[in-house]
């Protein structure tokens, strides 16, 4: 069947199931959100913040960070042998990090490498990472858009034209 998407552009993807993982309030949170959906109570603020800055209610907690939520859909820290969902994609795909970004789980090149390996039915997968870049590409957005100018051009250049 026809698609409308021709290409995918994975910027700063994180494993959101390890991210819900990080700081000192984690498992806390992860029992108090699990407690309150169990009970119907899903829009109550936790009483902790996650990553120690930020309000969360349980059901959002629950949605982004649990093994088999609805994020759960990279999970480079994991590493099953399957990702279900990039198993899938049968477009190309640019995936781009900042190589200070705080979402790497092992390093940008070697978590870029596990999103490649893992996408068995993509035509053409390429990869970037930004040095001095963080997750927003801050003080290298030039670099950034240069990047997915790029590919575009490269894996597109016949139906640009």
């Amino acid at each position: 069947p026809a698609t409308m998407v021709d290409g995918i552009i994975l910027a700063s993807a994180p494993d959101m199931v390890h991210l819900g993982q990080q700081g000192a309030n984690a498992q806390v949170l992860s029992e108090e959100a699990q407690q309150y959906v169990a009970k119907g109570q899903g829009q109550t603020i936790l009483s902790h913040l996650l990553w120690e800055k930020y309000p969360i209610s349980a059901q959002t907690f629950c949605n982004l960070f649990l093994p088999g939520s609805t994020a759960d859909n990279l999970p480079i820290a994991a590493n099953p042998a399957v990702f279900p969902s990039l198993a899938k994609i049968q477009q190309p795909i640019l995936a781009i990090l900042g190589a200070l970004d705080m979402i790497i789980v092992r390093s940008a090149a070697e978590d870029l490498a596990l999103l490649k390996a893992k996408s068995v039915s993509c035509p053409s997968f390429h990869i970037a990472v930004i040095p001095d870049a963080n997750h927003r590409y801050g003080n290298q957005e030039s670099a950034f858009a240069q990047t997915i100018i790029t590919w575009l051009q490269q894996v597109f250049s016949k139906q640009i034209r």
